[in-house]
């Protein structure tokens, strides 16, 4: 069991616009109430969608006050998609419903085993439910405080991302609550956002790739900003220098799942940088190379992603790319990841994504690329054909033609879903 007081140590827990502080003492009191409502409720499902993100803590946490089963969905879509009329529904529209006007709730104290429903991404399908409890979030807050709380001391926290996705729900929300940090309520949507904030403040950015890969040269380096985190993608090493560059800070790679939590992290200084796992965190690899990870933070302790790896110590790995990202193109084995590796090398291209397509019966690879400004520049004049040709050649001379990709797409940035990832569904239909 765990106390809200006992969690919540700081007085001053939320940042609302213009600066306006919301104290702790208010915030409980806001839960209080709220789980007073729920508890006059016989229904034991809340299904919770809130983008402003101290309501969302307020309905987290008086939800899981009540005795209620909690299930956060990750975008409006996901809701419409899905029919739970049975259930309690607590969004930016709803969650004033529940509010009791009364704040003498009978306990203070979170049931450890209260249970608490993630959705993945389906960035390569349908989105699943995962279930976990709420100790297992607890254990991982902790976790991150015992190994980033000397760093991140005393800082705010600005995120991008959302908090109705694991990654966001850890180090937006619980990890900050719990370790006395102050949450910016809005999220930074764009750079100008973190110059701003940064005049009068100190803290931390909660951010993932899609955000860094727009960065613009022209803003000048947030001097409030001490500490980036990044997950939801992996970031190459020509991205991490970028952001290193223009934000004056290396991003602290976090690698994990909604079914694991977090893993791993880095620090890419150089290419050689491995992967470190979180303490309390095992992990081996499967005979086909899979990490399969023994974990506090995943309900059934145990289990194996699809990232293919390899150890050089009992603690710290290489990651060798997907296990689902290898296809095979007329009976040969072709990475998939390693072709945009090679491509997003060139200083042509900024970003890319590169698919396996059946077209007219044929297994083959097509690529999608975002042409970088010297790119831009210098496809100016040719033909889509004389373009295609050029990157062909270039990834010629790495891969067998088999792997080359035969049809090419020019896009102004790569398609990603709600968690910041990558919808390969919705990339296939660019080849339509």
């Amino acid at each position: 069991m765990f106390s809200l007081t006992d969690i919540f140590k700081n007085k001053q827990s939320f940042i609302g616009p213009h600066g306006r502080v919301i104290s702790r003492d208010h915030f409980i009191s806001q839960v209080l109430t709220m789980a007073q409502g729920l508890s006059a409720e016989p229904i034991k499902k809340v299904n919770l969608y809130i983008e402003d993100a101290y309501l969302f803590s307020v309905c987290f946490f008086a939800s899981i006050l009540s005795g209620k089963e909690v299930t956060l969905f990750a975008n409006n879509k996901h809701i419409q998609k899905n029919s739970f009329e049975d259930d309690i529904w607590l969004t930016d529209a709803t969650w004033k419903r529940y509010l009791s006007g009364d704040s003498r709730f009978k306990t203070l104290y979170l049931n450890s085993k209260a249970k608490v429903f993630f959705y993945t991404s389906g960035s390569s399908g349908k989105p699943k439910k995962i279930e976990k409890t709420f100790f297992n979030l607890f254990e991982e807050a902790k976790v991150l405080e015992n190994k980033f709380g000397e760093k991140t001391f005393g800082f705010d926290v600005v995120a991008s991302v959302s908090h109705n996705h694991i990654y966001g729900f850890l180090f937006k929300i619980l990890w900050p609550l719990m370790s006395g940090k102050k949450i910016v309520i809005e999220n930074c949507r764009y750079q100008e956002d973190l110059f701003a904030y940064s005049k009068n403040n100190k803290f931390i950015f909660i951010s993932s790739p899609a955000f860094f890969k727009r960065l613009d040269d022209r803003i000048g380096p947030p001097e409030g900003l001490k500490c980036v985190f990044s997950s939801g993608g992996l970031l190459l090493k020509k991205l991490s220098d970028q952001v290193l560059l223009k934000l004056k800070s290396r991003p602290i790679e976090v690698l994990g799942s909604t079914e694991t939590g977090g893993v791993a992290y880095r620090v890419q200084d150089n290419e050689h940088d491995l992967w470190e796992l979180f303490g309390g965190v095992e992990a081996e690899p499967t005979e086909t190379h899979q990490l399969r990870v023994i974990s506090p933070f995943i309900l059934k302790k145990s289990f194996v992603m699809g990232d293919r790896v390899e150890f050089v110590s009992k603690n710290k790995f290489k990651l060798l790319g997907r296990s689902d990202r290898i296809v095979k193109i007329e009976d040969k084995r072709v990475s998939l990841v390693e072709i945009e590796i090679n491509l997003c090398g060139h200083e042509y291209v900024s970003d890319c994504a590169v698919l396996a397509l059946e077209i007219s019966g044929r297994q083959q690879t097509g690529a999608i690329i975002v042409l970088s400004p010297s790119g831009l520049l210098w496809s100016k004049g040719l033909s889509g054909h004389q373009t295609n040709q050029f990157f062909r050649e270039f990834l010629a001379e790495s891969f067998d033609l088999i792997s080359v990709p035969r049809r090419f797409r020019y896009v102004s940035e790569i398609h990603i879903n709600s968690q910041a990832k990558r919808d390969f569904q919705e990339l296939e239909r660019v080849f339509l």
